[in-house]
């Protein structure tokens, strides 16, 4: 399963040495862990037609894209980001990065196959930065690697890790318009 993990910031400031990992345990040995909810359920409540699917990227792919929410990693990625946002803002301790369907042979659907180191570094990168813009409240954060189910039996995987770099102040909200907020939220 993939993680993007926001620990816990008091934790963090008392044992930054602490790999992230480390921490990870840690903090889940100290209390219960929060996981993000459904990406899907909030990417198809935003509505978005064809051409945000496509972005400019994939303006002139041969094929119909709506449908693959992992594309907007790279084509809407201040969309997926404000998703992590309102995950975070609503107590997330773990976030799953936008690549349930990240495999050669779900993209292949897509004629997107030789995107899929492509797609998920893309989806990686969105979930670090919304942990990292939280960084400055929290105290440390870490990428984890993913691994999926293909919608056949094949399952897949993909890591990406880096350092957490210095984070700027930013404000949740939604593609043109205000906060974003889970179902429940």
């Amino acid at each position: 399963m993939p993680y993007a993990v926001s620990t816990n910031a008091a934790f963090a400031m008392e044992h930054p040495q602490t790999a992230p990992n480390e921490r990870l345990q840690q903090a889940a040995a100290q209390r219960i862990l929060i996981l993000d909810g459904a990406m899907g359920t909030m990417i198809q409540r935003l509505g978005l037609d064809e051409a945000a699917f496509r972005g400019p990227e994939f303006a002139a792919h041969f094929r119909e894209l709506k449908g693959c929410n992992d594309l907007l990693s790279i084509t809407r990625a201040d969309a997926i980001v404000a998703i992590h946002h309102a995950y975070l803002d609503a107590g997330a301790d773990i976030l799953s990065t936008n690549t349930f369907n990240a495999n050669r042979i779900s993209l292949s659907d897509y004629g997107l196959s030789d995107h899929v180191r492509q797609i998920n570094l893309a989806a990686v990168q969105c979930a670090r930065r919304a942990v990292e813009e939280y960084r400055v409240a929290l105290g440390g954060t870490a990428a984890l690697g993913c691994v999926q189910p293909s919608r056949g039996t094949a399952a897949l995987g993909c890591a990406a890790a880096g350092q957490p770099g210095a984070a700027a102040p930013r404000a949740p909200a939604q593609p043109g318009g205000g906060p974003m907020r889970p179902e429940g939220g």
